[in-house]
């Protein structure tokens, strides 16, 4: 690199850390391309419909997975652990930074009036309010997961995840293209997706085991019961219209991400998690404490995964008014959907 060239670390493996284009044979070529379109999002939540023509989803996971092993050169280039990566401890460093952010940001949010008075309309004691907020500047959080263990027994699948035992948030800052095991092809999160995991897990430290029973009843209102739930998902209707995302290869959404089984329904509609996701869709929007949601600001991030999520469950109307009643002045008019 010239001398005096600012190095400016990013986070795509398509590229070194200092923007250099490395030497590559065309199939790495084509293959760090589709990986770099993934991490460069002009629209990051941009979806695609998916549909199987066939085959079940299983048959056309493995010859996915086949296709991945197939790309030996690539494989041994690019290493069978993100880790590997060139500059992958760079592209890491990077990701801290974005969940330091975000923690950073979770702390502003909380350190607000107008968030200390909605916590204590939520039926909490002055001390209970304190002490919530006093949490937000403890968050406890790692970039990487745990290695699976009895401890640890999650799905390998996971983004994120969150250990009470520990009371600690836990972030994927790469996932694979392919098998999630040693065979495929890692990439780094985008720095979008990659926060919305992070703001999720680290609410669910300030959320599990800590919601009030009024809170508990306003997320709970409008949520549908499992029969509407069961009838769109079979149905392919409305968010559960299955898609993948185009800048996120291993993501998905709708009915391919959920079977809407009453065990996921009851994990789905459950106070913590609905709470942590209307934080990752105020981070995508970023929001500060005092900002009134509108409709069209709902509509600019409708596909992000934390919004799929809820729409799968609720109304659209209904998470404008946890977005504005969980936050912000009652004063403030709900707009009405149609």
């Amino acid at each position: 690199m010239p001398q005096g060239t600012q190095q400016q670390p990013i986070e795509l493996p398509a590229v070194t850390a200092y923007g250099e284009q490395p030497e590559r044979s065309l199939l790495q070529q084509l293959v760090a391309q589709f990986i770099q379109r993934a991490n460069e999002p002009k629209d990051p939540f941009e979806t695609i419909p998916y549909k199987i023509f066939g085959q079940d989803e299983g048959s056309l996971l493995q010859a996915l997975v086949m296709t991945v092993k197939g790309l030996g050169e690539v494989k041994r280039r690019m290493g069978k652990s993100a880790f590997h990566l060139p500059h992958g401890e760079q592209v890491v460093q990077q990701k801290q930074r974005e969940a330091e952010n975000v923690a950073d940001w979770m702390k502003t949010w909380f350190r607000s009036p107008i968030t200390r008075e909605r916590l204590a309309e939520g039926g909490r004691s002055p001390q209970d309010v304190e002490a919530l907020a006093s949490k937000a500047e403890n968050l406890q959080f790692e970039v990487g997961m745990p290695p699976i263990s009895k401890k640890y027994p999650f799905d390998r699948r996971l983004f994120g995840m969150y250990v009470p035992e520990e009371d600690k948030s836990y972030m994927k800052a790469y996932t694979a293209l392919g098998d999630f095991g040693s065979t495929g092809i890692p990439y780094f999160r985008s720095k979008p997706f990659f926060e919305d995991t992070a703001a999720h897990e680290l609410m669910h430290q300030m959320t599990v085991g800590k919601m009030t029973e009024k809170e508990a009843k306003l997320i709970g209102e409008g949520v549908y019961d499992y029969k509407k739930v069961y009838d769109m998902a079979s149905e392919q209707k409305g968010a559960w219209k299955p898609f993948v995302y185009k800048k996120e290869p291993r993501a998905v959404g709708g009915a391919e991400k959920d079977d809407a089984s009453f065990e996921g329904y009851n994990y789905y509609t459950s106070p913590e998690e609905i709470y942590a996701r209307i934080m990752s869709v105020r981070r995508s929007l970023g929001l500060l404490p005092g900002v009134a949601v509108a409709k069209k600001m709902l509509e600019t991030i409708k596909n992000s995964p934390a919004m799929n999520d809820l729409l799968r469950y609720m109304p659209m109307e209904h998470v404008q008014k946890l977005m504005n009643t969980l936050a912000k002045k009652e004063e403030t008019p709900t707009e009405v959907f149609v």
